[in-house]
């Protein structure tokens, strides 16, 4: 992290500098690249999972369903149980280093579901919701109705509940 990159904003084409995190300080940064570094990487067990949904595959469009990780925009406003992250390097310039995996569940469907994010508010929640072990948690994504000066519509965890560890 702390790399410095270039970002386009989308409706001016105004070039700017940026180490991937907003305007964060170089303090606040170190605090979160430190959450971060406590995540579990997802290394072992990603091919185990994609050849295990490939093999249980009902139909031919699920032959693909293991490179696809459930887009936000259909789990906007829809509460979910966060049950487990990991973390993942990221080649997307202008932003995060990496990208946060988030294992949950919907609760209107019971269905489990599997995302990514690289919001940095997002990522900074879950960090410290791993970092503290308050997972799992009860929330849901909020998007802001308006975009911020690079086109993005900002994205944010609305936290609900949270859910009692098991002893």
């Amino acid at each position: 992290m702390g790399k410095e990159v270039q970002q386009v904003d989308k409706s001016t084409g105004e070039v700017s500098s940026s180490n991937g995190v907003g305007d964060l300080s170089p303090a606040v940064v170190a605090q979160f690249v430190e959450m971060v570094r406590l995540i579990p990487q997802d290394e072992g067990a990603a091919m185990d999972r994609i050849a295990e949904q490939i093999l249980t595959a009902g139909t031919w469009e699920d032959l693909d369903a293991a490179w696809q990780t459930d887009k936000i925009a259909h789990l906007l406003e829809v509460e979910q149980k966060i049950e487990s992250l990991s973390v993942q390097p990221s080649s997307y310039a202008g932003g995060l280093p990496f990208f946060l995996v988030v294992h949950a569940v919907r609760l209107d469907t019971g269905e489990v579901c599997v995302w990514s994010t690289s919001s940095v508010s997002m990522c900074l929640q879950l960090a410290k919701a791993y970092h503290a072990q308050w997972l799992p948690l009860k929330a849901k994504i909020v998007q802001a109705e308006r975009a911020s000066r690079n086109g993005y519509h900002p994205q944010h965890l609305a936290i609900l509940d949270r859910y009692a560890a098991v002893q």
